[in-house]
């Protein structure tokens, strides 16, 4: 605890240590998940797919009536980046709408903004080569699975639930024993020559799962839209998640079944490679912020 104390932090407008920042005890985010999020992957102290976390962070902020705060948001996160010991690092920025109380929120209320940075998970690269287990648990959507809003309670109780069964990630199975997405992640699967991810109607879009669904045409491999049921899931050749964070992880096992042979499919791993080489160029290019 003393460390995360004395980490950088970025609150309203300053960079401040943790143990000092102090929200109101009001904060429509604390009291209701009244809020949005954005988390992404930083590399070697360089930040990926900000753009495009800035983009679904400013939509879902229209789309849910929050009056987002100017902020340089490149500015401020390259600073936050700058003031870690750490490289290898996932920032996650935090608005809510602000402090006041009543389901009905106050008008023209400030919004919160917080921004800090973890280090990743030591355990990630393992994952992604040895592939990682899931559970399935059911879920009951609300309207708003495209925006990452603060009510996160479901994806904790599905981390719980994953951790209790020794796996790694939980999918979210809507009451017709179709898979959503993962708590933290999107799926893919591959039946024969076809991957299927489900519908972005359905799910949160993730920013990687665009990215790769985008890599995989140009590989020319077959994509489709369409509701997964868990079954196939199970009775796929090969399945994968796919988030900011763990960039592309093979998923080998769902409810103690194994997918294909238990092991990453070749797919998945020709992907994760292509991927990371993806992230490297553009990190490299001259035109990288």
């Amino acid at each position: 605890m003393k460390g995360l104390a004395s980490e950088w932090v970025w609150l309203n407008g300053r960079f401040c240590r943790a143990a000092t920042a102090h929200l109101s005890v009001f904060d429509r985010g604390f009291l209701y998940g009244d809020g949005i999020f954005e988390t992404l992957r930083v590399y070697d102290g360089r930040p990926f797919g900000l753009d495009l976390h800035l983009q679904r962070l400013k939509r879902s902020a229209r789309v849910l009536g929050i009056r987002l705060p100017v902020v340089d948001w490149p500015t401020v996160v390259h600073e936050l980046i700058r003031r870690q010991p750490q490289r290898e690092l996932a920032v996650r920025l935090t608005v809510t709408r602000g402090s006041g109380r009543g389901l009905l929120p106050p008008r023209r209320l400030e919004a919160t903004v917080l921004i800090f940075a973890t280090p990743i998970d030591r355990r990630v690269p393992r994952w992604q080569g040895r592939g990682v287990a899931a559970v399935s648990v059911p879920y009951s959507r609300l309207g708003l699975s495209e925006h990452k809003h603060l009510g996160y309670l479901p994806a904790v109780m599905a981390k719980r639930a994953a951790a209790q069964r020794h796996a790694v990630e939980g999918l979210f199975v809507d009451a017709a024993g179709r898979v959503l997405e993962g708590a933290t992640s999107n799926l893919f699967v591959r039946l024969g020559r076809r991957w299927i991810t489900p519908p972005a109607t359905d799910v949160l879009p993730g920013v990687t799962r665009g990215l790769v669904s985008e890599l995989m045409a140009a590989q020319g491999l077959r994509v489709v839209e369409r509701r997964v049921r868990l079954a196939e899931v199970a009775d796929a050749d090969e399945a994968f998640l796919t988030s900011s964070i763990a960039e592309i992880l093979p998923l080998c096992e769902i409810d103690g079944v194994a997918i294909g042979d238990g092991r990453p499919g070749p797919q998945t791993l020709s992907l994760s490679q292509a991927y990371r080489q993806s992230i490297d160029l553009t990190l490299r290019s001259p035109l990288f912020r």
